[in-house]
Formats: C-alpha cells, structure tokens, sequence
C-alpha cells in the first residue's frame, strides 16, 4: 500500500521499511540532530547551540558548503513535495 506524499525509509537495518510522509521525515531528522546534539553536550560538559548549519556532500554541493536545517531537508528528502 503506498500513501500519496510518502516513500519507504528504512530506519536501520533491524528494522522493515516503513511508509513516510515528509512531516515525519523532517520529525526524526530533527530528533537525531538533537540527540547528537546532546551527547556532544555530555562530551563537552556544556550547552550547545540549536542553530544547526550542516555540510552536505553531493550533487549541487560538492565542496560541503554550510545550509540550513531546512535547506538539508529539501535536498535530503527523495518523495513527492506533498506536505500534510
């Protein structure tokens, strides 16, 4: 069954793929940025930033120029641009 506006992601591999809308994509990509955030919080002993600038590699950004979150996401996500 597939939903309009969504796509299969697979989690990790211990997991079957899943059907996606690009709301829940943007939603667990938020989630890892902060979960990484805050192990590197617990790393550094202090409190870091949530003004995330991220350096993407690949076709229209082969020298891994900063963007923005959003920015990353558009690039980042492969399904139709239908949004809920």
């Amino acid at each position: 069954m597939s939903f309009a506006g969504s796509v299969r992601l697979r989690i990790n591999d211990d997991q079957a793929a899943a059907i996606v809308i690009r709301d829940e994509f943007e939603r667990l990509f938020e989630n890892r940025l902060e979960a990484a955030t805050q192990l590197a919080e617990e790393l550094l002993g202090k409190t870091l930033p949530r003004a995330f600038r991220i350096r993407l590699y690949g076709p229209g950004h082969p020298r891994g120029e900063p963007i923005t979150t959003e920015e990353a996401l558009a690039v980042l996500w492969l399904g139709p641009t239908v949004r809920n």
